[in-house]
C-alpha cells in the first residue's frame, strides 16, 4: 500500500516544488543532478534487496545488478551529453531542436 501512496503523491510534490524551482536555475540544476544520485539509490535498494532474498550473495547476481545500475546511471547522463551537443549544432531546425529540448536542461 506504501508504493501505491508514493506513487500518487510524487505528482503532488512536483507541483509544489515548480513554483518554488522555476525562477533559480542553480537550485533547480543542483535538484536535477541529485536524482542521478537518488533515484538509482532508491532502485537499488528495492532491487537488491529482492536480488539477495531471492538468489543470495551470488557474485554473479550482484555483479548484474551493479552493472544494470551503471548503465542506468551512465545512459541518462550520456543522452543529456550528446543532446546538448546535437542542440547546439540544430539552430536552423527549430522542431528537431524542441524534441531535443526535452532531453537537456538549459545552463
Amino acid at each position: 500500500m506504501d508504493p501505491l501512496l508514493y506513487a500518487l503523491g510524487a505528482p503532488v510534490i512536483g507541483a509544489l516544488l515548480y513554483p518554488a524551482l522555476h525562477d533559480q536555475p542553480k537550485l533547480t540544476r543542483a535538484f536535477d543532478r541529485s536524482m542521478y544520485v537518488v533515484v538509482p539509490l532508491l532502485v537499488l535498494i528495492q532491487v537488491f534487496g529482492h536480488q539477495i532474498a531471492h538468489d543470495g550473495w551470488k557474485p554473479i547476481s550482484i555483479m548484474s545488478l551493479v552493472g544494470a545500475m551503471a548503465l542506468g546511471l551512465l545512459i541518462p547522463i550520456s543522452v543529456e551529453h550528446i543532446s546538448h551537443g546535437i542542440a547546439k549544432k540544430l539552430k536552423y531546425y527549430p522542431s528537431l531542436q524542441d524534441f531535443l529540448g526535452f532531453f537537456c536542461m538549459p545552463y
